[in-house]
């Protein structure tokens, strides 16, 4: 518990600084910061001091329950990391709103800071995937296990792009390697690890889904989804190979988390725990991929500007939604419906930035509307640690 609301302060801060980012967009007033080191800080933070720590928090609380063999040393290892976690990136916090990648000169030496501290964090990421692993050992391999080692499993897969990212510092690599490493990193992590972790929630709300179409769609989708890390390399970098792959992994996945999603919308007790908004979230979320089979709409998606939509859609909608329905019923964390009304509100505000908005309907008033909506999850993140943590749901 304790854990995630140290991650909830850092929600708090991240998103802070997301309405700093959308203030200099409208108004250009960035208080003398570089706007791209400010959406460094904004998405680094919500990825190591949001999103991870409080996926870790529930999964070392699942792990709890289930009390596997090794289940009290691996969780003492699995709290020290989920710290750690949570320590390092509220360290690397200033160093990329002030320096972004640029490095510190400190003597002689040229230190990438902002990386060398995303390294570490990593580090203490592999620390959590070791300690559930040695507390699940020998516990009942139900859907919620293995959605929680799919979510690992592509957490763990992602930071190879990291590690190839930080490598490029001593020899850099080709321009694909480039844009494919990035892309293994962040779509991977989100698309992976956040989805996968918002899963692993919902099924254990629902112990009724653990049934044989529901885990061979799970399956299919940890096949599929680590490669659609591809979609975001340009398509003018990939060979014919490389777009077949990224396109029928895109059509796989989606279709393999539109069964998902709609299986926990059609459960009661999925229901009654609050995964309603986050199952919505996955179908926007699973229908994106879909469309991303056709390489024109693909095309059109990029080009529409609808890249900073899905990424709400998925970590906010998705990610953020299912953690407080799960923090809600497991430790009686309050805002959980007021979060789901700010959240879709934030998105909302987000479509007219976009080209789907008529454009005879645009005008100046887009900005300040999107400054404000992101206004929203940060006051229901600050009610909800005010008002702290209640009777369980």
């Amino acid at each position: 518990m304790a854990g995630l609301r140290a991650a909830l302060i850092l929600f708090v801060v991240a998103g802070s600084s997301g309405i700093l980012f959308r203030h200099a967009a409208a108004f250009q007033q960035a208080f003398s910061l570089s706007l791209a080191f400010v959406r460094h800080a904004h998405s680094h933070l919500m990825y190591m001091g949001w999103g991870t720590p409080a996926l870790a928090a529930l999964l070392l609380a699942s792990a709890a329950e289930r009390g596997g063999a090794d289940a009290r040393p691996a969780l003492r290892l699995g709290r020290w990391a989920l710290w750690a976690s949570v320590v390092l990136a509220a360290l690397a916090f200033p160093s990329f709103l002030f320096f972004g990648y640029t490095p510190l000169l400190l003597g002689q030496a040229r230190l990438p800071l902002s990386a060398m501290l995303g390294g570490v964090a990593m580090l203490a990421w592999y620390g959590v995937a070791v300690a559930w692993l040695r507390a699940a050992r020998g516990t009942r391999r139900d859907v919620a296990r293995t959605a929680w080692d799919a979510a690992l499993a592509t957490l763990a897969f992602s930071t190879v792009g990291a590690w190839m990212q930080a490598s490029s510092a001593i020899q850099p690599l080709n321009p694909v390697l480039h844009q494919a490493s990035l892309h293994l990193f962040l779509d991977l992590f989100g698309g992976g690890w956040f989805v996968f972790g918002a899963l692993a929630l919902a099924f254990e709300a629902a112990p009724e889904l653990d049934r044989p179409g529901v885990r061979r769609a799970l399956l299919g989708a940890a096949a599929t989804v680590p490669f659609t890390f591809l979609l975001a390399v340009p398509g003018d970098m990939m060979s014919g190979t490389g777009a077949l792959l990224r396109h029928g992994a895109a059509g796989a996945a989606g279709l393999c988390l539109l069964y998902l999603a709609q299986a926990i919308l059609r459960s009661r007790a999925a229901r009654a725990a609050g995964f309603i908004a986050p199952g919505v979230m996955l179908v926007l979320h699973a229908g994106s991929l879909v469309a991303a089979t056709s390489p024109a709409l693909l095309d059109a998606g990029v080009q529409a500007g609808l890249r900073v939509l899905y990424l709400h859609v998925t970590f906010l909608g998705v990610l953020t939604l299912s953690v407080l329905a799960a923090a809600e019923a497991r430790w009686g964390l309050r805002g959980r419906r007021a979060m789901t009304a700010v959240v879709v509100l934030l998105i909302a505000t987000l479509v007219p930035l976009t080209w789907l908005w008529p454009e005879a309907w645009g005008g100046a008033w887009r900005f300040p509307a999107a400054e404000a909506g992101a206004l929203g999850p940060v006051v229901v993140a600050l009610y909800a640690l005010i008002r702290g943590f209640g009777r369980p749901a």
